[in-house]
């Protein structure tokens, strides 16, 4: 074997040349150690990006079931009616499974599994644009009819609000074009905006100051009055 920096003749399993003192093959064992590094390096960061990878993922399946739970999680369907139970132990009207049904009675409570469970309110948008519903019963369990809970059913002709009643958020019904015929009971203690929006009730008021109920509900007539 020949030292590349003397030229002389050396023993081939020599690690420094006898003559010149130099190391040998310095630059193969750097270049080795380079790559080596570089493949520690790239080992690390695919490692680094498998468990980005990882907790990316384990976010999206968390995020992703609790939006499953958050929508449909503790819904019991009976009678066609779909229920959520609260945090005080009732249950809130949801929806409807099936939206063409056309007379709907709400019940008191319900037997989940062998417990009864107190039907309390109406969920918000649990009716909307329920098109073929045309009466609902509303039974004395219920002390609040949530926002829009009954918007844009065109087809609703009259309803009765029981005593229990003490809420009615806003626009509860909006734009039910049909309903003629309202019983607010002296239970009501709130009443938001919009509520009877649209309806033929409101269309069939006579100008002036509007009543439902004990409430002065709006003012119908030219608003330059005022």
């Amino acid at each position: 074997m020949t030292c590349k920096y003397c030229g002389r003749e050396i023993d081939k399993d020599s690690l420094f040349c006898e003559y010149c003192g130099k190391e040998l093959n310095r630059e193969e064992r750097e270049e080795k150690q380079i790559t080596v590094n570089d493949k520690k390096t790239m080992f690390h960061q695919k490692g680094k990006n498998a468990f980005l990878s990882f907790v990316v993922l384990a976010i999206i399946i968390i995020l992703g079931f609790s939006i499953y739970k958050l929508l449909f999680d503790d819904q019991i369907e009976t009678d066609g009616i779909v229920y959520v139970i609260n945090n005080d132990g009732t249950v809130s009207v949801k929806g409807l499974k099936n939206k063409s049904l056309m007379n709907i009675i709400i019940p008191s409570e319900i037997d989940i599994k062998g417990k009864k469970y107190s039907v309390s309110s109406i969920h918000r948008n649990a009716f909307h644009n329920c098109l073929s519903l045309t009466s609902v019963t509303i039974p004395n369990s219920v002390t609040s009819i949530e926002c829009r809970a009954f918007c844009g059913c065109s087809s609703l002709i009259s309803v009765i609000i029981p005593n229990s009643v003490t809420s009615i958020s806003s626009g509860v019904f909006y734009g039910c074009t049909s309903l003629a015929s309202v019983t607010i009971p002296n239970s009501v203690t709130s009443i938001g905006d919009c509520v009877f929006e649209g309806t033929a009730w409101e269309r069939n008021q006579p100008e002036g100051i509007v009543y439902l109920g004990k409430w002065a509900y709006k003012y119908k007539g030219p608003k330059e009055l005022f």
